[in-house]
């Protein structure tokens, strides 16, 4: 699986699709940070208990949404779980 993320990693670099993404640990391995008194507090683990989890993202240039779904859909992952499409939020300004 790992070796069919990285060659399609290289195909978006190689078509212009590619922004950016990363593999994260597992939810055993985060922090939850939440505000508690006025003061920043900190707990072991995932935010939520959920049988999901999120194994890492991607980062892609899309011309629109369908084209965002084809990509999505040829991720390795998402032949054994599923793909979350989601834009972001834009924060140029404008001239």
């Amino acid at each position: 699986m790992c070796d069919a993320c990285f060659d399609y990693d290289d195909h978006l670099r190689a078509n212009g699709h590619w922004v950016g993404g990363e593999a994260l640990q597992p939810s055993e391995n985060a922090l939850t940070l939440y505000w508690k008194n006025g003061k920043v507090a900190t707990t072991d683990g995932p935010y939520t208990e959920t049988k999901e989890q999120l194994g890492g993202y991607y980062m892609v240039e899309a011309k629109d949404l369908d084209e965002a779904i084809g990509i999505a859909a040829r991720i390795p992952g998402a032949r054994i779980g599923s793909i979350e499409v989601r834009p972001i939020v834009s924060t140029a300004m404008p001239t």
